[in-house]
């Protein structure tokens, strides 16, 4: 008897051990009554869709891209054997360690030695390390694509995972002047995250403003703190002085007039008239408690706090 097979393509169909013998027209002789193993064997990439014995469909029980044997028992009739293949539709899923800050656009499936192109997606304010495709151990080698952030890579016959880690990008903070009477945080910064202003006027001064700058957008500042956006920025602080009071007591046999305010350093004249009959007995200048020397041209420095002054006259 004799076992042909029929026109197949991305497989292989073949008799088992040496109970068969080819023929010129390509068939195999076998000893009538005989037992034979036939194997169906796919391709790479490939798996068996189809199996005909003698013009009658067959189940197939392997799995993808595996080999399936039929017995033939007792042969007593001529056999045809043929089937089909289709390529493996292998999966492509994502392993992202952290997908809050970002995805990657990529197909879910592919056939083997297919071109596959994905796109790395992080979001605003954040960078990623490069991807890394992988088959069970197995690094696949990826390329970098004509668009940004865009990787291409050959579908090997199995399943992959396309890894990717995502970061915060640092951005840098830095003060515009060289003052020593502020600071921020941290020189460097990620989106989102809180960094404060460190203030310490001179003494007698007190903050002017505050501004935070993120290329020449404003960014919000709350109590000498900002949230960092996506982009570098620089922070100014500019002071002024403070205006302190001045606190004229009253007086009698006489008058005299004082500025109502002054600034740290400022020289505060005390402008005395006494009464007819009276000269000045006495200048005083308080802070805290704490005398302030007054000039014989009745003159004194401000202090950086408020003031009190006083004069009392006498009798000629």
């Amino acid at each position: 008897k004799t076992i042909s097979f029929g026109e197949i393509d991305n497989g292989q169909v073949y008799i088992v051990g040496d109970k068969a013998s080819k023929n010129s027209d390509g068939t195999f002789s076998i000893t009538k009554y005989s037992d034979v193993e036939i194997v169906i064997v796919p391709e790479k990439g490939y798996k068996i869709s189809k199996i005909f014995v003698n013009g009658e469909e067959i189940e197939i029980k392997v799995a993808d891209g595996e080999s399936q044997q039929i017995s033939l028992e007792n042969i007593s009739s001529n056999y045809n054997i043929s089937a089909t293949f289709e390529p493996i539709e292998y999966k492509i899923t994502n392993n992202i360690s952290n997908p809050s800050y970002g995805n990657i656009s990529v197909q879910s499936n592919s056939e083997c030695n297919k071109t596959v192109t994905f796109t790395v997606l992080p979001k605003y304010g954040y960078t990623f390390d490069s991807p890394v495709v992988m088959q069970n151990d197995t690094i696949i080698p990826i390329t970098n694509g004509e668009l940004a952030n865009t990787y291409t890579f050959t579908m090997p016959a199995g399943n992959v995972i396309i890894n990717v880690t995502f970061n915060p990008y640092q951005y840098t903070i830095k003060t515009e002047t060289s003052e020593t009477t502020y600071s921020v945080s941290k020189t460097t910064g990620t989106v989102g995250e809180e960094i404060s202003i460190i203030i310490t006027p001179q003494e007698g001064y007190c903050v002017d403003e505050i501004i935070v700058k993120c290329g020449e957008n404003l960014v919000e500042v709350t109590d000498n703190k900002f949230v960092m956006p996506a982009g570098n920025v620089t922070v100014k602080v500019t002071f002024k002085k403070i205006d302190y009071s001045i606190t004229k007591l009253e007086t009698e046999n006489g008058a005299f007039d004082v500025a109502t305010s002054a600034q740290v350093n400022d020289v505060v004249e005390i402008l005395i008239n006494p009464d007819t009959g009276f000269v000045v007995d006495k200048v005083t200048v308080k802070h805290n408690e704490e005398s302030i020397t007054v000039s014989l041209d009745n003159k004194f420095i401000m202090p950086a706090g408020e003031v009190v002054v006083s004069v009392t006259f006498k009798a000629e």
